[in-house]
């Protein structure tokens, strides 16, 4: 089964020898962030960085921890398995059930299934999450160890909050993952792309002249902690996936100044409005997610009238950085949730890869054994216009026997089997805010390389397909095999 909260999957890991406590005294501003960088670097994904755990945090009382999901086993253990494999036939095994075709339509049929009541989240009277409660002047926003990453951010911030609010168009409650900035002992800036949901269920807001209740929570279920690292499930059946990959119902419990749900194992939860009456806050540079600074934005404030936590709570932190990091672990989860995706709706698909350069998944590489001409250009519209990816900047399709693993050999199919002229697909979509250009409001580049081998229906006239040298019968080979070491002997 699932751990049920942050401090039981702690215990979990220093249980196997995987925590580290950083003992002395560190300050949040910089020089936290650079202890755990370099605790990372002397790591690889087969030797992964322990779970760091920062005692004792200049300026709070509340530890910090880093890393939590560094490694995979670290992953299969947040949902109650011994490997990601395990985690990811789950998945499979639900989209196989007798439900209507595509993974978001059994999302939206589980409704009106019995096995949605098995499920669905429970909502207890109380939760560990309110075991202490301060409200109106009693909160003070700085005892929370809000940390900076870089000298060119223009102040300490938290990069990944959970924000929740409904939708008042749907009725839906939903949850993503933003930044926010302390202002004082009571405001928040909360940071989202204009062109995301929030941004959208904001301005219905402001045009309504209508303050908007919201919250926002640190910690939780570490089921959910890995959901949220993925974009499309962040506002979409995050609490359904987490049940779904865990076979474990999470637990809510509602907030106490208004009608939101939040996770019961919560660490501390911020409840407050958003008010259009309010004025923006411009925030400065800050580090995202990708490890590069993103620049200034207009954000909405929000004031605290409530602060909930567990009675010896844990601040969990995410370090956004060049090297071997968390997103990169993660991401070794998502690619084969998003292989059992694609195969639904593209029976073509064998293998999908995010290379460890796509932390905000922007590349992604799509092995197809390919049946018909043609077959990878329709297959990178389908993948652009689904709503499980967001809108990879770069898809590189191959054919099934190159290994995706080996991005220098998808390299090598690139320049054998592309051509630039007939075979680089680009279009365009919304810009991301972790796109290296990313411009609100602005359209931004897509591109897709079919290096998949050609059938002569897929060249011009008159053209035939390049053939390598180097062919020897097959029984050469296997003669050679055999000998091979006697002809170096003296």
């Amino acid at each position: 089964m699932q751990v049920g909260s942050l401090g039981e999957f702690l215990t979990a890991v220093e249980d196997r020898r995987g925590l580290q406590r950083v003992r002395a005294e560190v300050h949040p501003q910089f020089e936290l962030s650079e202890i755990a960088r370099r605790v990372d670097a002397l790591h690889s994904p087969t030797q992964p960085a322990p779970v760091l755990c920062f005692d004792h945090v200049t300026a709070s009382r509340v530890p910090v921890v880093t890393n939590l999901l560094g490694s995979t086993n670290r992953i299969a253990m947040a949902f109650g398995c011994q490997t990601i494999e395990e985690v990811s036939t789950r998945f499979a095994d639900f989209l196989s059930r007798d439900l209507p075709a595509g993974w978001r339509a059994r999302f939206d049929d589980l409704k009106r299934h019995a096995l949605y009541q098995q499920l669905q989240p429970t909502v207890a009277k109380e939760g560990d999450c309110q075991y202490v409660v301060r409200m109106g002047r009693d909160v003070v926003l700085t005892n929370i160890p809000w940390i900076q990453n870089d000298l060119g951010e223009s102040g300490p911030s938290f990069s990944t909050a959970n924000f929740l609010c409904y939708d008042s168009q749907t009725g839906e409650q939903i949850i993503e993952r933003v930044p926010v900035f302390p202002l004082d002992q009571q405001h928040l800036a909360v940071r989202w792309s204009p062109s995301s949901r929030l941004g959208m269920i904001w301005e219905r807001a402001r045009s309504e002249d209508r303050p908007l209740a919201c919250a926002v929570t640190f910690g939780g279920p570490m089921s959910l902690e890995v959901i949220l690292r993925w974009t499309p499930f962040r506002s979409h059946s995050p609490y359904l996936l987490a049940s779904i990959l865990g076979q474990s119902r999470i637990e809510l419990v509602k907030c106490r100044t208004s009608d939101l749900l939040v996770p019961s194992t919560s660490e501390i939860v911020l409840e407050g409005t958003l008010d259009p009456k309010i004025a923006t806050f411009r925030t400065g540079v800050m580090t995202n997610a990708a490890g590069f600074l993103s620049g200034e934005r207009d954000c909405p404030i929000m004031k605290v009238a409530c602060l909930t936590q567990r009675s010896n709570p844990v601040f969990p932190a995410i370090i956004p950085h060049h090297g071997f990091t968390e997103y990169q672990v993660v991401n070794q989860l998502w690619e084969q949730i998003i292989a059992a995706a694609l195969k639904l709706d593209h029976s073509q698909v064998i293998d999908v890869h995010l290379p460890q350069r796509a932390i905000s998944g922007d590349q992604l590489l799509v092995a197809i054994d390919k049946s018909s001409p043609f077959e990878m250009h329709k297959l990178l519209h389908a993948i652009w216009g689904s709503s499980l990816l967001q809108s990879p900047r770069l898809v590189i399709g191959v054919d099934a026997d190159v290994p995706l693993r080996d991005y220098a050999t998808v390299m090598k199919a690139v320049s054998q089997h592309a051509s630039p002229s007939r075979d680089y697909i680009t279009a365009t979509s919304t810009s991301q805010e972790l796109d290296i250009e990313y411009a609100s409001g602005r359209p931004a580049g897509l591109m897709g390389i079919d290096a998949t081998r050609k059938w002569a229906s897929e060249l011009p006239p008159d053209c035939k397909p390049a053939v390598w040298s180097g062919r020897i019968p097959h029984e050469i080979h296997q003669a050679l095999d055999i000998k091979w070491q006697s002809l170096f002997e003296m």
